[in-house]
């Protein structure tokens, strides 16, 4: 018996980007970004390398208001930031 388990599969992919990607931005979220840290940790070691990290607090105060302007800025962000550092998560 042959079954079409390709809308499972898309099922799937759907909840493990949603685990592992920011809801408003689509950026890797903090554990994504801890697994893609430490593979790029060891593919530097191996090539005897070294890469940067950026990070930028958006919103560094839990204010009701400033938490929402942290969303807005955040999103406003996503698009140029995609746009200089590229596809970073499927290297």
């Amino acid at each position: 018996m042959i079954r079409d388990i390709s809308e499972k599969i898309k099922a799937e992919e759907k909840v493990a980007y949603a685990a592992s990607h920011d809801y408003l931005t689509g950026l890797p979220n903090r554990y994504f970004f801890m697994e893609l840290f430490e593979k790029e940790i060891s593919q530097s070691k191996r090539r005897k390398d070294s890469f940067a990290i950026v990070y930028v607090d958006l919103d560094g105060n839990d204010s009701e208001i400033l938490l929402k302007k942290a969303d807005e800025a955040m999103y406003m962000v996503k698009i140029p930031w995609k746009e200089i550092i590229g596809d970073f998560t499927h290297k």
